[in-house]
């Protein structure tokens, strides 16, 4: 991934607390194309958090090996393998 791709949060997808789980559930048009919920781990929610507004890839990087104090190549891994997934997913989008 490149590092100045920006990303945001597809809105129409709700953080939810369920039964102590971070859920994410699909509103609006999402709830159309996306059947079911979406779990988040704590560095996913994080992930969310930081994506309410519009982030860069390398600000995703930094941020994930600051709040995890690890190496930016492991940051770099995580972050673009959870992009991948919620990208596919729908739930995070490309500006």
């Amino acid at each position: 991934m490149e590092d100045s791709q920006v990303f945001s949060r597809n809105p129409e997808f709700i953080l939810r607390q369920i039964a102590g789980e971070s859920i994410l559930v699909p509103a609006g048009s999402a709830a159309e194309h996306f059947s079911g919920l979406a779990s988040l781990n704590a560095s996913g929610l994080y992930l969310w958090e930081l994506l309410a507004q519009p982030c860069t890839f390398r600000h995703l990087v930094q941020e994930v090996s600051r709040q995890y104090a690890v190496a930016e190549d492991v940051s770099r891994a995580d972050v673009a393998e959870f992009l991948d997934l919620a990208l596919g997913k729908g739930v995070v989008l490309r500006c």
